[in-house]
């Protein structure tokens, strides 16, 4: 089951009374209570946090629950990984380290660092077991890592474009005034684009001694269980399918490791990677073909296959019918 640190909700109730809703009973009707969102470091449920959202923005009619619940975060909320990030030299410290701890303390969070030299692209996902609706969580997961970059390198921080693979919600003001930036909606993928200088960029209150001693703080934190290698793999293949890159060797590469080993370490834990690709296309294939901005020869590519019949004939055996009979009768 994904898993995400309670103190993402640490702040729900104040959100859910502000909007008129009863957060103990809105927590209650998803299998979660305040009890379980009181404890910051215990672990809930990623797919119940995901319902809580989705059913909160869609019962108050405001599409703006994640980025209230951003508005309202701080960097503590990170917990012991706060103190490692508000130490970091530089920005681009702080995504280095982001990436390396943030979803060793989130296993449900995925983050890649694309830098071309000229734009740095930011790209996020929030895993969840089941299919499902998850526009609230990836815009509060957009939301503080700006809020993140801003308390590192100053308030006034902005990105120059930010992307959501959802359709473009009713009202758009809330979020125009959060990113104060470009917006793009109905996207390939959920990213967040800036200068690449930006990553060079000092963080004032960076202190090097506190860096290296809230490393030593996190390192000491028992090991995950041997299945997070296969978390690791999927959060790759998540960020890695709609560029094109979700291939053993690029997955290999960012481990360091080659292809053969890795292929034998995912063999000990019981699985494939050609496994893993195949439940994260499963995953991915009805929200694509939902979006009718894309063709079926583009969800075809956005899935990593290279002609559009590979596609169709995959599909067809995953699910029983052909993309186009599933996406005409989601259309009537």
């Amino acid at each position: 089951m994904g898993l995400i640190r309670a103190a993402v909700l640490t702040d729900y109730p104040v959100v859910a009374r502000r909007l008129g809703l009863d957060p103990t009973a809105a927590l209650r009707a998803v299998g979660l209570s305040h009890a379980a969102i009181e404890q910051p470091q215990q672990l809930i449920s990623s797919d119940a946090m995901v319902r809580l959202l989705e059913d909160s923005a869609a019962r108050t009619r405001c599409p703006s629950v994640g980025l209230q619940l951003a508005e309202m975060r701080k960097l503590s909320h990170f917990g012991v990984v706060s103190l490692l990030l508000a130490h970091q030299r530089t920005l681009r410290d702080v995504v280095q380290m982001g990436m390396q701890y943030l979803t060793l303390m989130n296993p449900s969070v995925a983050l890649h660092l694309e830098d071309t030299g000229k734009t740095a692209v930011l790209h996020h996902a929030f895993l969840t077991d089941q299919p499902m609706a998850a526009s609230q969580v990836t815009e509060l997961q957009a939301a503080a890592i700006t809020k993140l970059f801003r308390e590192i390198v100053g308030k006034d921080w902005r990105p120059n474009l930010v992307q959501f693979t959802h359709p473009e919600p009713a009202s758009v003001d809330a979020h125009r005034r959060f990113f104060g930036c470009k917006l793009a909606f109905d996207a390939e993928s959920n990213t967040i684009a800036f200068p690449s200088t930006d990553l060079d960029l000092a963080n004032p209150s960076g202190d090097p001694m506190m860096a290296v001693y809230a490393r030593s703080l996190i390192d000491a934190v028992p090991a995950r269980p041997s299945g997070s290698l296969v978390e690791d793999v999927n959060r790759l293949i998540h960020l890695f399918l709609p560029i094109g890159r979700a291939t053993i060797e690029q997955v290999a590469h960012s481990f360091e490791r080659n292809v053969r080993s890795l292929q034998r370490e995912l063999g000990a834990a019981g699985t494939t990677f050609s496994a893993l690709l195949n439940a994260t296309r499963r995953n991915l294939a009805g929200g694509y073909l939902r979006n009718m901005r894309f063709d079926i020869g583009d969800v075809a590519a956005l899935l990593g296959f290279a002609q559009h019949g590979s596609f169709t004939r995959w599909f067809a055996r995953e699910f029983g019918e052909t993309p186009a009979a599933f996406r005409a009768k989601r259309a009537s």
